[in-house]
């Protein structure tokens, strides 16, 4: 599971973000489920540095999700900046309400995401 709290403020004393206050805020707290093909996809995207896109819509669930992973770009030129970015757009079926998360990763992030969903993946196998 993933959890994804919007950014809510700052403190400037401790020169930290603030979170908290958004957890469990409709909008501003986006759960979703990857698994073991979504943290491939992932794998694949910072390992060939091509774009990674999903599109989640079960049943059970009152939400869709459309889930981006790649290198993070210029707005303006479309041209690789360094590092990649997460995104969630996730609407709901019934009031079509749309709430959306992106998450900047430099390079060592991304090592560091990548190694965490082998090590996952691994587990997986183990059992």
């Amino acid at each position: 599971m993933v959890s994804l709290l919007r950014q809510n403020g700052w403190n400037n004393s401790t020169k930290r973000p603030i979170f908290a206050s958004n957890r469990g805020k409709p909008g501003a707290n986006i759960v979703i489920k990857l698994g073991p093909p979504e943290l491939c996809g992932i794998i694949h995207s910072i390992n060939s540095s091509e774009d990674w896109k999903k599109y989640h819509d079960a049943p059970s669930s009152p939400n869709t999700s459309s889930i981006k992973f790649g290198l993070y770009r210029d707005k303006e030129t479309g041209k690789p900046k360094g590092g990649f970015t997460f995104g969630v757009l996730q609407t709901n079926k019934e009031t079509q309400q749309k709430a959306s998360i992106l998450i900047g990763l430099n390079e060592d992030e991304a090592l560091l995401l990548k190694t965490y969903f082998v090590f996952c993946l691994n587990k997986q196998f183990d059992y």
